[in-house]
């Protein structure tokens, strides 16, 4: 059962990551930042990445730490969108 999950799991995966390829780079990463940062405030982890920053930080205001996190969710969005075209921005650079 398990495998036949983790196979549908690879199948949304795979489409994802081939839409990102087919789309230029910079509106993929915009809009796997706002899925991200959308989803991911939604998610248990975003309060695990709080009560850490809240532990790292113990000074810092509540917005703050809040804001640390989305930009957190942000950055993780646009690295997964950039993941499909390393081949192409490191042949670029040659």
């Amino acid at each position: 059962m398990k495998n036949i999950i983790y196979f549908f799991e690879f199948i949304i995966v795979f489409i994802i990551f081939f839409l990102f390829k087919l789309l230029p780079l910079n509106l993929s990463a915009k809009f796997s930042s706002f899925i991200f940062s959308f989803f991911g405030e939604l998610s248990g982890a975003n309060k695990t990445a709080i009560k850490n920053c809240k532990y790292v930080f113990p000074n810092m205001k509540e917005e703050e730490v809040k804001s640390i996190v989305k930009k957190s969710w942000d950055n993780l969005g646009r690295t997964i969108a950039e993941l499909p075209s390393l081949n192409y921005l490191f042949d670029k650079k040659k």
